[in-house]
């Protein structure tokens, strides 16, 4: 990974000023948490933190109530927080032949509760009915097209 800031350091007396000069070449999320940790460590607010992400990756920049959040939960860890929830994707050989052997039971199931059977969503049970299994709706029976 490329360098993503540079910290300059000026003496004037008894106060110290700590300027952040930014340098960026890759436009990613990660670089930006480290940015928003620096700026918060020198004592620059939410504003102005915003704003210097702002002029270094204009339309690719965190938004105003990330960078908040950020300041707020005093987060210092750079990585992304796990996520409960579905995997991404569903489409997956034994999702398939577990919607396949549902079907063989009972070929006048609705698609949502098919859906509800495997713990998908109705869009990508449809897929697998659809495209996987070459099956298509004819009144409330699904039949296999050749």
């Amino acid at each position: 990974m490329a360098a993503f800031a540079q910290l300059a350091v000026v003496c004037r007396g008894n106060n110290t000023c700590a300027y952040v000069i930014m340098t960026f070449t890759m436009c990613e999320t990660n670089e930006q948490r480290i940015c928003t940790n620096v700026c918060s460590k020198i004592g620059k607010i939410v504003t102005e933190t915003y704003h210097l992400l702002q002029q270094a990756y204009s339309l690719d920049a965190m938004c105003h109530t990330q960078v908040f959040r950020q300041y707020k939960e005093g987060r210092t860890s750079i990585e992304s927080e796990p996520r409960s929830g579905r995997p991404p994707n569903s489409r997956n050989d034994e999702m398939i032949a577990k919607i396949r052997s549902i079907i063989c039971n009972n070929k006048r199931l609705r698609v949502r509760v098919v859906a509800d059977d495997c713990g998908i969503s109705v869009g990508p049970c449809d897929a697998i009915l659809t495209y996987d299994l070459h099956m298509k709706r004819v009144c409330t029976k699904l039949c296999r097209v050749y």
